[in-house]
């Protein structure tokens, strides 16, 4: 996605044009959907050009193996509206979010499961969150930038304590790259 996206010492560049990305945080989820437009113009109209959102897994999945991305949980519809009012967009996709939010974005399915451990290499972790990265990063990587939609940056994980620089500090950020 280079010829789409870089940066280099001074900053950002998109479609090999410089740009300042001024970003906000918005989550859909917490938005009905025929809201959107009136919120994302709020920002532009702050001099925001960039949206955040979380991805929450537990919003999507509510129960085991049911997935939602219909109406208030379109993250697609979100995605697009975004690129139509000419803002770019920073996409975390979990799966663990923040403490903000219900349980962390885990679905509460999830604490069920014998043997379950988050945040660290666990294959029955690793199992059903990679059964959520099946259905969700479809969606994201058809908004991406080099594919005509908004997304130009997308986060793993959040907070994460051994997630800070450019290291893989262990298996379980290894899997989730």
């Amino acid at each position: 996605a280079r010829s789409f996206i870089n940066f280099d010492s001074k900053g950002f560049l998109v479609h090999g044009q410089r740009v300042f990305l001024v970003s906000a945080g918005i989550e859909y989820a917490r938005v009905p959907h025929e809201l959107w437009a009136d919120r994302l113009l709020r920002l532009q109209r702050a001099g925001f050009n960039c949206v955040e959102v979380y991805t929450f897994w537990n919003f999507h999945e509510p129960r085991e193996g049911v997935f939602d991305f219909a109406g208030d949980h379109d993250l697609g519809a979100f995605l697009r509206l975004v690129k139509d009012m000419g803002m770019y967009a920073i996409v975390r996709v979990g799966p663990y979010y923040c403490a903000e939010w219900d349980n962390g974005g885990y679905p509460l399915w999830l604490k069920c499961k014998p043997g379950l451990r988050v945040r660290e290499p666990n294959a029955v972790f690793e199992q059903y969150a990679g059964r959520f990265f099946d259905r969700l990063l479809p969606i994201v990587a058809a908004n991406q930038i080099d594919r005509g939609g908004a997304v130009i940056l997308v986060q793993l994980e959040n907070e994460h304590p051994l997630g800070w620089g450019v290291d893989m500090p262990n298996d379980y950020f290894r899997w989730l790259r």
